[in-house]
């Protein structure tokens, strides 16, 4: 089973760095990784559609601002993926 999450969390608000709203992501993500964890299961990670290039930016915001919600994305799948990793050798994260 690939898994591939955070991307339309990260557009629709993750992006302003709201710590309420990444711990949310956190537990959402927590508890769709333990629903599946019985799965050969592969995560993946949330890509960047500018490829850091800030006159690609789409956002209206500043780009410094969105990498740094988008990294803190990555970093949470990572850190989960890792600890259902610790736990079972049926997931595989891909970067």
């Amino acid at each position: 089973m690939l898994l591939t999450i955070g991307g339309n969390d990260l557009l629709e608000g993750l992006v302003l760095g709201d710590n309420p709203a990444f711990a949310a992501f956190q537990r959402t993500l927590r508890r769709i990784l333990d629903a599946v964890k019985h799965a050969r299961l592969f995560v993946g990670n949330v890509y960047d559609p500018s490829f850091s290039n800030d006159a690609r930016n789409f956002l209206s915001i500043d780009p410094s601002i969105a990498r740094r919600a988008h990294r803190r994305v990555n970093e949470t799948l990572a850190a989960e993926t890792a600890e259902l990793t610790a736990r079972s050798s049926t997931c595989m994260p891909i970067s």
